[in-house]
């Protein structure tokens, strides 16, 4: 196990190299590349602070880069630029139900329960009545809609997964205490590279944030598949990570008799 001091000063500095990646990556909405590996340092941040006792202190090196991010999202938008630091509270309450879980579960409970988490909270935000006003991890690639063509059938929020996904790949690649992994990497270029060119070669027409909003809103879009199955990805995230969560309260509960 790691000193005490290692998990004080290590948290910060990941805390900022995430806000950093993350303010740039929304930033540059015009070469959203970095998208794909901003998130990736939040998962050292977890496990920096699963070092410290306790490990629910200090969620503010979570909240910090989320906030950086969230906030670059909303620039742009007038009057917006305050929710970037509200909607980075939902994004460290993520983290908090996975730290809870993980230590009702136990610690084979992975970081893809982050990503299950994370999906279903978009899941919930996009079903209130303000869901226009928030930010979705999707957003960051809206400027590039012909990568995101093959997420139709899944639902605007899969692209979410799929960015995700590619954290989670690039943390496991070169981010853990073993050695860099190669074939981690190449998995990494694949997983971003292989959708994309697939959207390229299928073409049709995508599902976008305004059609998705307007479909939750008034169950109104043009396109015939994405009514057929909505988001289907995060709503069924939505359902296990209710699951999870419910399971690990039971343990918890057991635990405490």
């Amino acid at each position: 196990m790691a000193k005490k001091t290692d998990a004080t000063w290590g948290a910060p500095v990941w805390a900022v190299i995430a806000g950093v990646l993350l303010g740039l990556a929304w930033l540059m909405k015009s070469f959203p590349v970095l998208v794909f590996v901003a998130y990736a340092p939040l998962l050292v941040v977890v496990d920096k602070k699963r070092e410290s006792k306790p490990a629910w202190e200090h969620f503010e090196w979570i909240w910090i880069p989320l906030a950086i991010g969230y906030a670059a999202a909303h620039w742009n938008v007038e009057g917006r630029f305050y929710l970037g630091f509200v909607q980075a509270i939902v994004g460290t309450l993520i983290f908090v139900a996975y730290f809870f879980c993980r230590e009702s579960l136990g610690p084979r409970l992975g970081k893809a329960t982050i990503v299950l988490f994370w999906l279903a909270a978009e899941y919930v935000l996009v079903n209130l009545p303000w869901r226009d006003q928030f930010v979705f991890v999707a957003d960051a690639l809206a400027l590039w809609p012909a990568w995101t063509t093959w997420a139709v059938p899944l639902g605007y929020l899969a692209v979410g997964l799929w960015i995700w996904l590619c954290n989670l790949v690039v943390y496991q690649a070169v981010l853990t205490p073993a050695k860099i992994r190669v074939t981690w990497i190449i998995g990494w270029l694949l997983l971003v590279g292989v959708p994309i060119g697939w959207g390229y070669m299928a073409g049709g027409q995508g599902i976008d944030r305004a059609q998705m909003l307007a479909w939750h809103a008034l169950g109104v879009t043009v396109v015939d598949s994405y009514a057929t199955n909505g988001e289907v990805v995060a709503r069924t995230a939505a359902w296990l990570a209710v699951l999870v969560l419910l399971v690990g309260w039971v343990r918890y509960k057991v635990k405490k008799k």
